[in-house]
């Protein structure tokens, strides 16, 4: 992979086989996967913005032709944080986010709400017996980023962090080891940051 990280742009299908070589899987056979990145962007929008751009579309809940919610990689978490539509949003997002550990890391009894009428949102949940009532800051539809930093601050297990970058209002996430992110960020032009 390193050999190949300073090219200016990188076909499709060697950036895949790259981000398997760092451990991210992806839920479909490469074929089928490959066309319904296909199906997202331009191939050539893919070449031209290596790596980041397939990472985010790989992690983004898309509807099929059927209308059920497909994820293209389970190692991954993207979203518009302009999402807070629905009362249990930090709900949802936080156990999307959680599972990006695949078990390593657990918490339980995730509860959230948004009042939409009282403009106030709240987010608690257990973490090793005890409990954490989390404030969040109600701003209309966006979703407060900081819950998720503060969680990964509750849950930090040694050897491993959780990772994002930000593009416009997509907050992309992955759960890594620092060796890892290391590589990503050379071939991603460093936009990943570890959570903190």
């Amino acid at each position: 992979m390193l050999s190949r990280l300073f090219r200016k742009t990188l076909p499709l299908e060697t950036q895949i086989q790259d981000l398997k070589e760092l451990g991210i899987t992806f839920n479909l056979p490469d074929e089928e996967l490959i066309g319904k990145l296909k199906e997202q962007f331009d191939p050539q929008a893919y070449a031209n913005d290596p790596y980041t751009l397939l990472i985010s579309a790989a992690g983004t809940d898309l509807l099929d032709e059927d209308g059920n919610v497909l994820r293209m990689s389970d190692d991954i978490l993207s979203f518009d944080i302009e999402c807070v539509e629905d009362e249990q949003v930090y709900t949802h997002i936080v156990e999307q986010f959680m599972r990006l550990t695949k078990g390593e890391c657990r918490i339980s009894e995730p509860d959230s709400n948004v009042d939409f009428n009282e403009e106030a949102a709240r987010l608690s949940f257990s973490h090793e017996g005890r409990r954490h009532e989390l404030e969040v800051k109600f701003e209309d539809d966006w979703f407060d980023v900081s819950v998720l930093e503060r969680i990964a601050e509750i849950v930090r297990k040694p050897g491993k962090d959780f990772v994002y970058f930000k593009d416009g209002q997509t907050l992309t996430i992955l759960y890594c080891t620092p060796e890892a992110l290391e590589k990503l960020n050379r071939a991603a032009n460093r936009k990943f940051r570890v959570m903190v």
